[in-house]
């Protein structure tokens, strides 16, 4: 799977020649991974796991790693598009729903979902977070959501948990194979509950069983719309073909080909240039107007 995804990246690399500028003229990132251990109280080193350590803390662990390489993308959003990174959530809608987004553009009215995902691995839409956008994008002015999902091929992090935080962090570096750039537009159809059916060879709808005898959910579980893995790699391509799948017209996006900086450091690591696809509504203001109704 490595190995046919790099040359998919290769074959398709010449149509992306124009170089991402970011909006930061500071090209370099320094992550603290202090701020990424696991609390005291939980008496548990972020780095290191023992031998015969239980269940729910190993899996606070490979949440931690996968949360590490979350926060690294999520930087990424920030620099090459602006806005920061949100430290407690929205309160949004009647009832005040929840949401929190991963780098909000306040002044410019710009919502980011970041989304990373390993090779092989399909895109998850919870029930929640989407509960949430639909409240978001309806709010005036209308606001741009977009998600962006991040594919690397680091496909063992919640396997080798000998790594350490540079050691991982330089893995991300140079093995992050491309980005999509989706507006809501675009995720609101993927998600819509009422369309599963026609939409099969894209979506499928995930409910997580109970557990007996508690009856409990496992850790991590949720609600969710799952985007099969090879949509991914066809939007990259020829993303007007899942644009009419979805019953939609490719007329109303642009698509920006681009690469990312050619001298992008995180740390001490550069950054290996990888592709980026950017769909945009050309009208956002009216199809706004249409999801609101």
């Amino acid at each position: 799977m490595r190995a046919s995804l790099s040359r998919l990246v290769t074959n398709i690399s010449y149509l992306h020649d124009k170089e991402l500028v970011p909006d930061k003229d500071k090209l370099e990132l320094r992550i603290s991974k202090a701020s990424l251990e696991i609390g005291r109280s939980q008496q548990l080193d972020f780095f290191n796991i023992g031998e015969g350590s239980r269940k729910s803390e190993r899996y606070k662990v490979e949440s931690a790693r996968s949360q590490f390489i979350g926060y690294m993308y999520e930087l990424l959003i920030a620099s090459f598009y602006g806005g920061k990174l949100l430290k407690t959530p929205l309160r949004i809608g009647p009832e005040k729903f929840s949401l929190m987004p991963d780098v909000v553009d306040f002044e410019r009215k710009i919502y980011w979902e970041s989304k990373c995902i390993s090779n092989g691995r399909r895109l998850p839409l919870r029930d929640d977070q989407s509960n949430g956008y639909n409240y978001l994008q309806k709010t005036k002015p209308y606001p741009k959501i977009n998600f962006i999902i991040w594919k690397h091929s680091v496909n063992d992090i919640k396997i080798n948990l000998k790594r350490s935080a540079e050691e991982l962090l330089q893995e991300i570096c140079s093995r992050t194979n491309y980005a999509l750039v989706m507006p809501m537009s675009l995720i609101a159809e993927f998600n819509d509950l009422t369309k599963l059916e026609k939409h099969s060879s894209l979506v499928y709808r995930y409910v997580p069983k109970k557990e007996k005898p508690s009856g409990k959910r496992k850790l991590g579980r949720r609600d969710c719309v799952y985007v099969k893995n090879p949509v991914l790699y066809d939007l990259l391509i020829s993303p007007e073909k899942v644009i009419e799948k979805l019953g939609l017209d490719p007329e109303n996006y642009l698509f920006n080909r681009l690469k990312s900086p050619l001298n992008f450091y995180v740390n001490n690591y550069l950054l290996r240039p990888f592709p980026i696809l950017e769909i945009i509504d050309k009208d956002h203001e009216a199809w706004s107007k249409s999801f609101d109704i």
